[in-house]
């Protein structure tokens, strides 16, 4: 780990995917018929492209689901937030922001100081939003605009991703 001797102000364990929606899971027969259905209406209409990528869509799709869920440790401290074995300091952040809404899971988003693979998201599970949201605020920009979870995260949450 990187240079961090003081002590986290925060810590939690944040998984980095979530359960699936239970509408998904009642109407995964349902998903699967229609599923079944457009490749069948693929094979007689011979576009065997469109069924090669709904195969290869639901074989990647299943074996993401059977993955448990990983557990990171989350530290904010007062140099910055580790996640992981990974470190990430204040000055190599651009901006934050926490999509807290009662319906769906509070989660904390990270944008980093760089073009490519540019968001890192913690769920907070049992930490306020709040005081950490006014803890970051002394470190970082809060980017107001996003609040909601990005088009993103809402497909890769409905999937059980």
């Amino acid at each position: 780990m990187d240079n961090t001797s003081t002590t986290p102000l925060f810590q939690w364990i944040s998984k980095s995917n979530l359960e699936a929606p239970t509408a998904l899971k009642k109407n995964k027969f349902i998903i699967l018929a229609i599923l079944g259905l457009v490749i069948i209406l693929s094979i007689i209409a011979k576009n065997y492209l469109l069924v090669l990528l709904l195969v290869m869509f639901t074989a990647v799709i299943f074996l993401l689901r059977r993955n448990q869920p990983l557990e990171e440790n989350v530290e904010i401290s007062e140099e910055g937030i580790h996640l992981g074995e990974k470190f990430y300091a204040f000055k190599s952040l651009a901006e934050f922001w926490i999509a807290n809404k009662a319906s769906q899971a509070q989660i904390l988003t990270l944008k980093l100081k760089r073009p490519v693979f540019n968001e890192i998201t913690i769920h907070l599970n049992n930490q306020d939003p709040n005081t950490v949201r006014e803890f970051l605020l002394q470190r970082l920009d809060e980017n107001p605009k996003i609040v909601e979870e990005s088009l993103q995260d809402l497909v890769l949450k409905w999937l059980g991703i």
